[in-house]
């Protein structure tokens, strides 16, 4: 319980959660590490409230919860681009899955792999190409907002520049 609540009050991404390139102007963010934060605060919500949900309203929370790392992560050096790391793990299958429905809406790329954040980082570096959206819309992400009951943080990603910015690939 005291490992929870301390994970629930840490706002601020620690260093080894990214890495800056500063040569390529892009920042690289191991979402697995933002991913473990949300789970974390999905299980309180749970425990907390112990109610009977849905699987429809169990994923409404996971979605929610995922955003809200995913809005931390695009205000980390607000004004540079993003690219995000998530190695696949076998016994979350939910969060994935919720994971690529999220990703698959937005501009920014996001590489899900089963290597290591280290050589994913060194491998990007080296070969200088990361995947790349050829078309994008917000309309995607508005309807998946939409879909999941988060109209309300449209604002919150739309409505900031430098967070929208960070966005797009």
């Amino acid at each position: 319980m005291c490992n929870i609540t301390a994970s629930l009050t840490a706002d601020i991404a620690n260093d080894e959660d990214y890495l800056l390139s500063l040569d390529r102007n892009k920042i690289y963010i191991n979402f697995n590490k933002f991913l473990v934060r949300s789970y974390n605060e999905y299980s309180y919500y749970l425990v907390t409230y112990k109610g009977k949900l849905s699987r429809f309203e169990k994923n409404q929370l996971g979605i929610h919860f995922i955003l809200n790392q995913l809005l931390k992560c695009l205000k980390i050096e607000k004004g540079i681009k993003k690219h995000f790391y998530y190695k696949i793990q076998e016994h979350p299958k939910f969060e994935h899955r919720l994971l690529k429905q999220v990703f698959n809406t937005l501009p920014t790329p996001i590489t899900m792999a089963d290597d290591c954040f280290d050589d994913f980082v060194s491998d990007a570096e080296l070969c200088g190409s990361l995947p790349q959206c050829d078309n994008f819309s917000f309309w995607k992400f508005k309807t998946l907002l939409k879909k999941y009951g988060a109209i309300q943080m449209e604002s919150l990603f739309l409505g900031d520049v430098n967070v929208k910015y960070s966005m797009y690939p």
